[in-house]
């Protein structure tokens, strides 16, 4: 049965104004005391930073991973990185950094937390060698053929030390530091 073209007109013609009310430009309010209306138009919706690929140009497998893989409620940014794509979230406190080749194969993941939301056998294997030091941050790496990696941030009052732990073997790494002329 033919729908009459009436009742698509009616349907159509909301969805048109809709849209074109999203586009229109308006103007700001007339600036204090002068009486005059700005002069500078203003558009009623928000610019799209073009860095940040919509999420229909990440390839789907990294989508179908991220999304198996954490949260909905995560509130994943993408960005796009050199051969790929980045997703980042935040969970509870816990920073994750997720990244994807250019065909959406994922390559790591980067979970940084401080010392609450650690493991305690973790914790424990610090504690043992550096009682007196402070946990400050840990960097969890996770990649798809070798163990899971972890980069403990210790400090002890000036004194600052990263520890690598993986697979029951730790040692302590160089201090990235800049040297300043």
């Amino acid at each position: 049965m033919k729908k009459p073209f009436n009742l698509r007109l009616l349907f159509t013609l909301p969805v048109l104004l809709l849209v074109q009310a999203g586009f229109s430009q308006v103007t700001e309010p007339a600036s204090p005391g002068t009486g005059q209306p700005a002069t500078e138009p203003v558009t009623a919706y928000k610019a799209v930073d073009n860095s940040l690929p919509f999420r229909n140009n990440v390839p789907a497998p990294a989508l179908r991973h991220f999304t198996k893989t954490f949260s909905p409620q995560c509130g994943e940014s993408w960005y796009p990185i050199k051969n790929g794509f980045m997703a980042k979230c935040v969970v509870n406190n816990i920073n994750t950094r997720v990244d994807y080749d250019h065909r959406g194969q994922w390559i790591c993941t980067l979970t940084y937390y401080e010392e609450p939301l650690m493991s305690a056998d973790l914790r424990a294997r610090i504690k043992s060698t550096w009682y007196d030091h402070r946990i400050v941050l840990v960097e969890q790496l996770e990649f798809p053929s070798i163990p899971t990696v972890y980069v403990v941030h210790i400090n002890l009052d000036r004194e600052w030390k990263r520890i690598r732990v993986q697979e029951g073997d730790m040692e302590e790494l160089p201090l990235l530091v800049s040297k300043r002329k």
